[in-house]
């Protein structure tokens, strides 16, 4: 392992060239810098420096710890560097045949509720026209579903009139809300129930799984079309059983526009570092979700239903504006 000094970490100080000082370990984090949880500007400014105070007072997580000794590259006492731990798996080769021949429900879950970083894109195919289907950019949800919920809307809004329209707009928007907390806790958020079968754990891994793994790869975070698509057509015909057509229309609007600021809003607070207060929270409560807590804080773009329902996370708005002011990492 190489040997540095302090000056010669200084060097190392531009987003090319990114190196920082945990206790006596030196680090190189230029690859991880667009991956930080938090947003690079939380780490910017320790470039070439020590981060060890800040790091120890932002309480991370065990994870976080993971990914720091994968990037280790040298010390500067001598001392004995803490080996990182190899993952079972190679993100280089097709994960789904690797989750469906060998993982073990026990191993599935260690996988998925402790989140690793990989640079470039995990691959889930070996098969490189099967891989390409499985990656969603984030601009899609709105190109596809933002047409789809107009035509229903102005169909909705012409038939139900303009209070009709509003209220079912409204209630739509709010029932997503829901759907977005119960979809995430007891579909995406199943593995503890999951029985010890290849099937139930390569579907699952499919489903929300590689997102938890692997949650900085911006190609495994949307929702895919596909899945979507069937879920709208289930919604759909709830919605015509249960209301008259122009109402069942409105709502189907409503929650489709609640669908899509959630997957845009989803993909931004995973990828930016936003200066809106409630930005900053909610990016520090999801956080919270992938690194320390999974079990809990369950809402994405809200927080209302983990309050009903017992869910919350312990994370004040204080507490999230305070990391965000200080720039810690």
């Amino acid at each position: 392992m190489k040997s540095f000094t302090l000056d010669s970490v200084l060097l190392h100080s531009s987003e090319n060239d990114a190196y920082v000082i945990y206790q006596d370990l030196v680090v190189d984090v230029t690859s991880f810098l667009d991956s930080h949880p938090g947003g690079k500007e939380y780490l910017l400014p320790y470039l070439g420096k020590d981060i060890t105070e800040p790091y120890q007072l932002t309480d991370h997580s065990s994870s976080a710890m993971k990914i720091l000794l994968k990037h280790v590259v040298g010390t500067l006492s001598g001392k004995a560097v803490p080996e990182s731990q190899d993952s079972k798996y190679d993100t280089n080769k097709g994960l789904i045949y690797q989750v469906w021949k060998s993982m073990t429900l026990q191993e599935y879950k260690e996988m998925v509720n402790n989140p690793m970083h990989v640079e470039g894109h995990v691959r889930l195919f070996d098969t490189p026209l099967l891989e390409m289907f499985t990656m969603t950019y984030w601009w899609v949800i709105p190109a596809l579903w933002g047409p789809v919920a107009a035509v229903f809307l102005i169909r909705g809004f012409i038939n139900a009139g303009i209070f009709g329209g509003i209220f079912g707009l409204g209630t739509g928007l709010l029932l997503w809300t829901l759907l977005e907390y119960v979809l995430h806790r007891f579909i995406f958020h199943s593995e503890e129930r999951l029985p010890d079968s290849r099937w139930w754990i390569t579907l699952h891994f499919l489903i929300h799984g590689i997102h938890h793994a692997f949650p900085a790869d911006d190609l495994r975070l949307v929702f895919p079309p596909a899945l979507a698509a069937i879920l709208a057509v289930l919604l759909k015909s709830l919605y015509n059983s249960v209301f008259p057509e122009d109402y069942a229309d409105i709502l189907f609007a409503g929650t489709g526009i609640g669908y899509i600021i959630y997957d845009v809003f989803h993909y931004h607070i995973h990828h930016i570092t936003p200066g809106n207060p409630y930005v900053i929270f909610m990016k520090a409560y999801h956080m919270h979700h992938h690194y320390r807590i999974p079990d809990r804080g369950f809402g994405v773009s809200n927080k209302l239903w983990d309050i009903i329902l017992d869910t919350e996370l312990p994370l004040t708005y204080q507490d999230s504006l305070r990391y965000a002011n200080n720039k810690q990492t």
